[in-house]
């Protein structure tokens, strides 16, 4: 075909000629957020809202809503919503639109999650007041301006074309749940005046560790103490402010209070023959004699209305130790079961505080062996511990032992002794020796 062409047709020019039609640009295919699956639909509450609103009227109507809003958040109970409710609530269709409306509400929790936002159809009033929007002269938003500025023209074009992802109801909540858990430092403010406001709360809170615990001191706790301890807390937990200024006082009394119920939980749980204790038969008589005495005018009641034989038993009674904190624990205290530390470490405790453990704890085993065993038959304290039926010996009879044998061998294993290592070390000797 190339002979066909006539040599003045050919145009040498190197400049390629183009072509004076536009082509056609793909339109941008802008995807389309997915429509959520409908499970369960959800009630209309719009009717219901505004027949109730209409029948209790503006002046009503924010003891309604506020009273209205914290039942269904949990804040009220019912009670309190009643009384709250019950000037306002005073015709039966009222009160019956209102139920149907707080039974709309409970019902559309177990529906579909609603739309993103505040319903269209409730009025300006109503509505969750938003936070103001920063001036424009922010600092913060004029770098991102002037960021985004800095970006070609396509990139900002892509940028706008970004379809948000599909709003999940349950990871929103569970993100506000775990936001609301997380303890966040406190906001150290506008460092004006040269930097003098501004707090260091790491070196405050710091001052909680700083402080020696009671349990070292061995002195009972008082407000000023208290109030240094709590307050680095109170940084530490997120709380600027800090305490009330009664607090570590009620935290005082509320000690104090504790530790005496506790203490009188313990003496009525392992003592006897005390005001709320148990009380044996023979001290039963001696109260019955002595108050027969006491109404003849013979003796008198002390200063405290006790009688001498009580004042007898409150001064022969022992100071409680750690057995006896064992057995309340046992017995169930309400108190010590609380603190799984202290309870612990009752449990665990060698009882050296307890009359007579010392003795006990440093008594080796009787010389009179059965068989090379201790028996535990009689009294610790007595002769006839350590033996069988409370005899030197069994059933009465002195047995003689006699000294224990003497081994003179020396115990191994077989085929371990020094010539048959020798001989063992010979064979590997020979077997390397084998030339090759």
């Amino acid at each position: 075909m190339a002979g066909t062409i006539r040599p003045d047709a050919i145009n040498v020019s190197t400049t390629p000629i183009l072509s004076s039609k536009t082509l056609p640009s793909p339109a941008l295919v802008i995807k389309t957020a997915e429509k959520r699956t409908v499970t369960a639909p959800r009630i209309d509450v719009e009717p219901l809202y505004t027949a109730v609103k209409s029948a209790v009227g503006d002046a009503d109507w924010a003891v309604y809503k506020t009273a209205t809003s914290e039942f269904l958040l949990g804040k009220i109970n019912q009670e309190e919503l009643t009384r709250r409710l019950s000037p306002i609530l005073n015709t039966p269709a009222l009160e019956h639109a209102h139920n149907q409306l707080v039974c709309a509400i409970y019902g559309n929790i177990f529906r579909d999650a609603p739309e993103p936002g505040v319903a269209s159809w409730v009025s300006a009033n109503d509505k969750p007041t938003t936070s103001t929007k920063p001036t424009t002269g922010d600092k913060a938003e004029k770098r991102l301006k002037a960021e985004v500025m800095q970006l070609s023209r396509r990139e900002r074009k892509r940028l706008k074309t970004v379809q948000e992802g599909s709003w999940d109801p349950f990871s929103e909540s569970m993100k506000e749940y775990s936001d609301l858990r997380k303890i966040k430092a406190p906001d150290t403010g506008p460092a004006s005046a040269g930097g003098f406001q501004k707090t260091n709360w790491d070196l405050e809170i710091r001052k909680r560790y700083t402080q020696p615990l009671f349990s070292e001191t061995h002195e009972f706790p008082d407000a000023d103490t208290i109030a240094s301890r709590m307050l680095p807390i109170c940084y530490e937990a997120g709380l600027p402010s800090g305490h009330a200024s009664d607090c570590a006082a009620f935290m005082n009394t509320a000690t104090e209070t504790y530790i005496k119920e506790a203490l009188m939980n313990f003496f009525e749980r392992v003592s006897a023959n005390g005001a709320g204790h148990i009380r044996t038969a023979e001290f039963k008589r001696k109260v019955e004699r002595e108050e027969e005495k006491v109404a003849r005018g013979e003796i008198s009641r002390s200063a405290a209305g006790l009688l001498p034989i009580e004042v007898e038993e409150e001064r022969k009674r022992r100071p409680l130790c750690m057995e006896d904190l064992r057995v309340a624990l046992q017995l169930g205290d309400p108190f010590l079961g609380q603190v799984p530390l202290i309870s612990s470490a009752i449990t665990n405790s060698n009882f050296l505080d307890t009359q007579g453990i010392e003795s006990l704890a440093n008594e080796g085993p009787s010389k009179s062996l059965t068989n090379g065993v201790v028996s535990g038959i009689g009294p610790p304290n007595q002769g006839s511990a350590g033996m069988v039926n409370g005899m030197n010996g069994v059933n009465g009879w002195n047995v003689e032992l006699g000294d224990p044998m003497v081994i003179d061998d020396e115990w191994g294993w077989q085929g371990g002794g020094v010539q048959d290592v020798d001989g063992l070390d010979s064979v590997l000797d020979g077997c390397l020796a084998i030339g090759v």
